[in-house]
């Protein structure tokens, strides 16, 4: 009878402690969840400011965005201005393989003249902590943007343009989509 109470009290034992450690793995989970979350947000939020703090390369002009935005003097003295700005909210995900997160946005840029172009980029992290801007390629004049999203290491791009035969003052009503990667700090499109 001894013995069978002594096991009987074993297993009471036994299946608290395992009890508690569940309960303690599930605080101990939910913490690392939210510290991991915390992690990817500050990164995430690393990228963004990033990104609207860069300079990239748009027609082999070097654009330096301060808070998502260049004004630049087409011409020294001249009260023509080259604006250029940045289309919605940057996009983060990992464009090189590097596990940290990059930045893909549209910029706008405008001239003063009838053409508002846009262009897409992306901002990549370096292993030394710093971000490199890249290169522009220009997704159209007047278009209306959908939205922009990393997927699997690609930047892709939705949008809305003319027909082929269409004058600019047609409403863009064509929906397209480009996408677009990286290599090294270059940005290229794929399949064209």
């Amino acid at each position: 009878m001894k013995k069978l109470i002594s096991i009987f009290l074993f297993v009471i034992c036994i299946t608290v402690l395992v009890g508690c450690g569940s309960k303690n793995d599930e605080v101990f989970n939910k913490r690392l969840n939210l510290t991991v979350a915390k992690t990817q947000l500050i990164n995430s939020n690393k990228a963004i400011l990033n990104s609207l703090n860069s300079t990239y390369k748009i027609e082999n002009v070097l654009i330096k965005l301060t808070n998502g935005k260049s004004i630049m003097e087409i011409v020294p003295g001249s009260a023509s201005k080259l604006i250029t700005t940045v289309w919605n909210q940057p996009v983060v995900g990992d464009l090189n393989g590097d596990k940290i997160n990059d930045a893909a946005l549209i910029l706008i840029q405008d001239g003063g003249g009838s053409g508002t172009f846009y262009y897409v980029v992306a901002n990549i992290s370096t292993k030394e902590g710093k971000y490199i801007g890249t290169n522009a390629i220009l997704l159209g004049d007047r278009i209306n943007p959908q939205s922009i999203k990393i997927q699997k290491g690609n930047i892709i791009v939705n949008y809305l343009d003319r027909k082929e035969n269409d004058t600019m003052v047609t409403k863009p009503s064509v929906l397209k989509t480009r996408t677009f990667t990286v290599k090294g700090t270059f940005l290229t499109e794929k399949n064209k």
